[in-house]
């Protein structure tokens, strides 16, 4: 999701024509930014075990008078 505002920042530096050599680094740090957007971006976190979340919701159960 962030990939597209770090992709526009890095091409809205360049003005005018560029060669192939500066399109070339653009592309790499484009890339790079975007590597390391998903590399940070998501990370996955492990379940709790399906004993502890029974327990909890049967606690909130109880406790909710009807």
């Amino acid at each position: 999701m962030d990939e597209r505002r770090k992709t526009n920042e890095l091409i809205a530096r360049v003005i005018g024509p560029v060669n192939d050599d500066e399109a070339a680094d653009i592309e790499l740090a484009v890339r790079s930014k975007t590597a390391e957007s998903r590399w940070y971006g998501f990370k996955k976190i492990p379940d709790k075990p399906l004993a502890i979340v029974l327990e909890r919701k049967g606690k909130r159960k109880r406790r909710t008078p009807k």
